[in-house]
């Protein structure tokens, strides 16, 4: 939620930059417009994407190392290298850590992308096309939530199976 509104706050400078700070009723409304776009947006792909878990897996494999080990280690570095003490560096230990680290990330980066990978390609069988209804017990079809509560009546009647309950 807070990223979406991050998002939605960047959107809102670029495209409406006067309502920024604005409480009138104008910069109320292109706010609310900006979300619902992004609302939409993102309800859209996430429905489009049929693996959309294992999709957010490989983007966290993928980012997450790189965001919170081997960016912080890169402005470490280079804060020691603008740094007005020169005759204040970074000690060898420091550096022994920091390929450690740097070490770390790396295998986890492609451990974590190739395990994420791997599920999708294992998996590939059972996802549906896009906007399809992947059985995730939330349907009302007897295909999908048969174990539902007020479903086992329905489910058990001769010809139900096929489609809508009701």
């Amino acid at each position: 939620v807070i990223k979406a509104i991050v998002a939605c706050r960047g959107i809102q400078y670029m495209v409406a930059r006067p309502s920024l700070d604005s409480d009138s009723a104008y910069a109320w409304r292109i706010w609310v417009l900006i979300v619902m776009v992004v609302l939409s947006v993102s309800w859209t792909f996430a429905q489009v994407v049929p693996f959309f878990v294992d999709l957010t897996n490989v983007v966290g494999a993928c980012m997450t190392p790189a965001g919170n080990w081997i960016l912080p280690i890169i402005l470490y570095i280079r804060c020691f290298s603008d740094s007005a003490t020169k005759g204040h560096g970074i000690s060898v230990a420091e550096w022994c850590v920091i390929a450690l680290e740097l070490s770390i990330s790396i295998v986890l980066t492609v451990a974590g992308t190739y395990v994420a990978g791997d599920q999708i390609l294992q998996n590939w069988h059972t996802y549906g096309g896009p906007f399809g209804c992947h059985c995730e017990d939330m349907w009302n079809t007897c295909e999908c939530s048969a174990t539902h509560a007020g479903m086992e009546e329905l489910c058990l009647a001769p010809g139900a199976g096929a489609g809508l309950a009701r």
